[in-house]
């Protein structure tokens, strides 16, 4: 007798994380603008995909882990000067969210402290009932241009 192949009697379970990432540049390749006085909120939502596998899923999704990575790529001409101290334009955000009904949401204060062109990576894995961690290729990258309002600056003329 001939043995059947394994994926006769197996089926392998597929969850993927789909993600909506907000804000969103007004165009396509356009950075997001934002003043270095300010933090930008970014909102991360997901909804959790599945195919095939068993029913009753033997991998059950229990929580979503959302990294946020921010870096500077280039820093404004102006801003950059050899005696002034150098601040920290690095920012790693975690946090572990709990599915209702396959959705999720989080949310991210970020700080943009020098002007200059920003990264902001978020990555995604999943966890399940028994703590192990699944990493399922979720990524979004947005740009951010953060600037110095230079207006307040202006304003503080004498008048005779």
């Amino acid at each position: 007798p001939l043995p059947y192949p394994r994926f006769f009697y197996q089926s392998l379970q597929q969850t993927k994380l789909k993600l909506a990432i907000t804000p969103q540049p007004r165009a396509a390749g356009e950075p997001v603008a934002v003043n270095t006085s300010q933090y930008m909120a970014v909102k991360v939502e997901g909804v959790i995909q599945r195919a095939g596998g068993v029913r009753g899923h033997p991998r059950e999704v229990a929580g979503v882990v959302v990294q946020l990575n921010c870096s500077m790529q280039k820093a404004q001409e102006k801003s950059v000067k050899s005696d002034s101290k150098v601040e920290n334009t690095t920012t790693n955000l975690e946090q572990e969210v709990e599915p209702h009904n396959d959705f999720f949401s989080s949310q991210f204060l970020v700080p943009f402290p020098s002007p200059g062109l920003y990264t902001v990576n978020i990555d995604t894995a999943w966890k399940d009932r028994q703590g192990l961690s699944w990493r399922t290729g979720a990524k979004c990258n947005i740009t951010v241009k953060s600037f110095e309002d230079r207006s307040n600056n202006s304003r503080t003329v004498a008048r005779a």
